[in-house]
């Protein structure tokens, strides 16, 4: 005797299809998650980039104004001035000073979101501090140079 079977099974059935999309869903939002972590770390590194090509920056501009240095003039902040321009105008080695420290801490706030300056004199050596807000989190990056 034969068994015929009038309705014979075909396909996924409903519970299998079900499954099947849980798990390419669930391996979506994975990749979702993954990629926007990348992208976090990816704008954490150029920041951080940026933040020592900043650094970097301000140490060969007081290597090229040694006086202004050793006068501390870079370790001053107050008394900057907004009008002197001294890429335009020749300036006395403290005027440079406070025109760098300026144009400086003008790009850190450009560059990095709210980015600021610091330069610390340790003695023995110069600390070159740039702060910076990632998310809701404060970085800081120091950069440490030996005096001239």
């Amino acid at each position: 005797m034969r068994n015929l079977n009038l309705y014979p099974e075909r396909g996924f059935t409903l519970l299998e299809t079900l499954i099947s999309l849980f798990i390419l869903t669930t391996a979506l939002l994975g990749f979702a998650a993954l990629s926007t972590q990348a992208l976090q770390a990816t704008r954490g590194a150029i920041h951080h980039d940026l933040a020592t090509l900043q650094a970097i920056d301000m140490a060969e501009r007081m290597r090229s104004n040694p006086l202004a240095v050793h006068s501390s003039s870079y370790f001053d902040l107050s008394g900057t001035p907004t009008g002197s321009d001294c890429s335009a105008t020749s300036c006395d080695p403290t005027m440079m000073a406070k025109f760098d420290l300026r144009e400086w801490n003008q790009r850190n706030t450009s560059l990095l979101p709210s980015g600021v300056g610091v330069i610390d004199n340790r003695g023995d050596h110069i600390e070159i501090t740039i702060q910076w807000q990632e998310g809701v989190a404060s970085v800081e990056h120091t950069l440490q140079i030996t005096p001239l």
